[in-house]
């Protein structure tokens, strides 16, 4: 019989993708809550566009800690 072991991982905030641990993954500031998570740069992209966060410089330059961030 199998071993279940109960695992979060994180979702993709655009498109709703699991995220593996060792997955590449992008990062983006919160605002002052946890950083937000994306699969890729073209979600994370979107995400601000849908949002309507394209104004503020930091999104769209990389600029501030943890915007675009790879791990």
């Amino acid at each position: 019989m199998a071993i279940q072991v109960k695992q979060e991982f994180p979702h993709c905030e655009r498109c709703g993708i699991m995220i593996h641990d060792r997955q590449r993954r992008i990062e983006a500031d919160g605002g002052g809550r946890e950083p937000l998570v994306f699969c890729s740069e073209i979600c994370r992209d979107e995400y601000v566009e849908m949002h309507g966060l394209a104004d503020r410089g930091s999104w769209v330059t990389g600029a501030g800690a943890g915007i675009g961030r790879r791990r």
